[in-house]
């Protein structure tokens, strides 16, 4: 992500739990510190990650103007939206914050403040370089992260599971090749709710993906955090009862961030992208 200042790109101190957000010099090649993904796709509104599991975050939540950006680990109900040439944070409805530098030598500090409508502040305009979808992902459980989403087998009706992580399986590779939201296996098979009364307990199956976007018993929410349903308002994917045991068939649950404000460790996973 780069300001209008040539050569400036947004960029994290480091690969841990509250390292600021700063501005530095892109150099010649694209790093691990200034490399971002946006899982949900330009535009969308979602979580803006680096080194796979931590997200852009705004210190303590705070809604304020001057309040610094940090990287924390990726958690459920914390979102921001990429536009053409600005990003706006997504706390409030009601407040839309634009990034802005703080200053404009290498490691000046990134914050959230009042948007500027006439887009003519150029401390909150910023370019996004080669944008990309991701190609496949896959998802492990954030609290044992050697057991990842899977299906059973490729077959309509097949249980989706939790199992062993097996790199390269086709019954762990996910897509979502018209990012619509769905989550699409090989034989273009989708997780969908076994039943059409998406209540607590249903559980995940196959079933053939359909295209039309109201199919909404296909349709996720999938990036870290948690993988919630269009279907049910606040509910998301839940390793059933917490059984660890590859084979556990997945089942849908009210999501605890949603309603507890409390994180539910088997709700709560890590989408791993491939682009």
């Amino acid at each position: 992500m780069l300001n209008c200042e040539p050569g400036n790109c947004l960029t994290a101190t480091g690969d841990f739990d509250g390292a600021a957000v700063v501005i530095e010099e892109c150099g010649n090649n694209a790093t691990a510190l200034n490399s971002w993904v946006v899982p949900q796709g330009a535009g969308k509104v979602g979580t803006i990650q680096i080194f796979g599991d931590k997200c852009l975050d705004v210190i303590n939540g705070v809604n304020a103007d001057g309040t610094k950006l940090q990287i924390w680990t990726c958690a459920a109900g914390n979102t921001a939206v990429g536009g053409d040439h600005y990003m706006v944070w997504d706390k409030q409805v009601h407040r839309r914050d634009q990034w802005q530098l703080g200053g404009w030598e290498p490691g000046g500090t990134i914050q959230v403040w009042d948007c500027d409508e006439t887009f003519s502040n150029p401390n909150q305009l910023w370019n996004v370089l080669a944008v990309t979808e991701p190609t496949s992902f896959t998802v492990s459980l954030k609290k044992d992260t050697s057991l990842c989403i899977a299906a059973s087998s490729n077959a309509t009706n097949a249980a989706v599971i939790v199992d062993t992580c097996k790199p390269g399986s086709v019954l762990q590779t996910w897509s979502d090749p018209k990012n619509t939201g769905q989550i699409v296996i090989a034989d273009n098979q989708c997780i969908t709710l076994k039943s059409s009364t998406a209540n607590d307990g249903t559980k995940l199956i196959l079933s053939p993906c359909v295209e039309d976007s109201v199919v909404i018993f296909q349709l996720w929410g999938h990036q870290t955090g948690v993988l919630n349903s269009q279907a049910a308002a606040k509910s998301c994917i839940d390793l059933t009862n917490g059984v660890e045991t590859p084979g556990n068939q997945l089942q849908l649950w009210g999501c605890w961030v949603f309603t507890t404000n409390v994180d539910n460790t088997n709700q709560d996973w890590i989408v791993n992208n491939t682009f």
